[in-house]
């Protein structure tokens, strides 16, 4: 019982953290998108001035 207790607590501390990290590589992912984002329009694309119309 005791074993079974202490293994479903590492189990969701594990799953939390998984969580945690995953919310992290959103974070960061987001970041990227927003940087790229922010140099195709400093460079002005063809490619980006056609989606503007």
């Amino acid at each position: 019982m005791n074993i079974a207790h202490n293994l479903a607590q590492v189990t969701i501390r594990l799953f939390a953290q998984a969580n945690k990290n995953m919310a992290s590589l959103y974070k960061v992912n987001q970041q990227i998108k927003e940087t790229k984002e922010s140099k195709d329009i400093q460079t002005f694309t063809p490619n980006r001035i056609q989606q503007c119309f």
